[in-house]
């Protein structure tokens, strides 16, 4: 979570800092931001998945259905 927070609080100013030369600007600077911010907020559903796989498969109510 302070990650997220990070990424959406500083998101436009980290990617200014790193990448805003030259014929980089500040419209693909605010892009780049806003999609940096969507894929960590993925990033934390895929661990929140991963998650609650295992945890479903311990408690045995995970089950894989042969066709």
């Amino acid at each position: 979570i302070p990650v997220i927070l990070t990424v959406c609080c500083f998101g436009r100013e980290i990617i200014a800092l790193l990448y805003e030369h030259g014929e980089f600007t500040s419209e693909l600077t605010a892009m780049t931001a806003v999609l940096f911010a969507i894929y960590t907020v993925g990033a934390l559903g895929y661990v929140c998945q991963e998650l609650l796989n295992k945890i479903l498969y311990l408690k045995k109510q995970y089950l894989i259905k042969n066709l």
